[in-house]
């Protein structure tokens, strides 16, 4: 026969008095033990968009220097550091070779303004045309010199 009472209840779900005495701090330690959970799964979850992030941006940089097709579909930060390497010596050259046509078109400025000075006051031998071929083709000899490959015969 079945009784509803409640000491009859309680020893039904193998409690004691005991055990009933201390379930408020056993119920406050399940919302504590709840809520740090909950955080530690937020946690994880900005941990993992991080990481995605990072994957896509690998990808983004991967392909803006490779190109789509040359750009592997799951790059590694260790695949993108020697390309990277190499685009920053590229670069460096680049701003040396800059540089050196920055000096050269000044320094033939200030030619070819002395040789329009010297056919104005007619001064020299040399004509308007004559001067000026003299100065492109000594710049087209630096030019050739300084970027191998553009130019492989002397300007004419």
């Amino acid at each position: 026969m079945a009784t509803n009472s409640e000491p009859d209840r309680i020893a039904a779900l193998g409690l004691s008095a005991v055990a009933l005495k201390d379930m408020p701090m056993l119920l406050d330690r399940i919302v504590v033990l709840e809520n740090r959970l909950a955080a530690v799964e937020r946690e994880r979850e900005d941990y993992k968009e991080a990481y995605e992030d990072g994957r896509r941006n690998l990808r983004r940089i991967d392909v803006a220097m490779h190109g789509e097709a040359g750009a592997a579909l799951s790059p590694s930060g260790c695949d993108l550091i020697g390309p990277a390497e190499d685009l920053r010596k590229r670069v460096e050259a680049a701003e040396a070779a800059l540089l050196t046509l920055q000096r050269q078109v000044k320094a033939m400025s200030e030619e070819w303004i002395q040789s329009a000075e010297c056919v104005r006051q007619n001064k020299g031998q040399r004509t308007r045309e004559k001067a000026g071929y003299e100065v492109l083709s000594s710049c087209g000899h630096d030019l050739a010199a300084l970027l191998p490959g553009l130019a492989e015969k002397e300007p004419t």
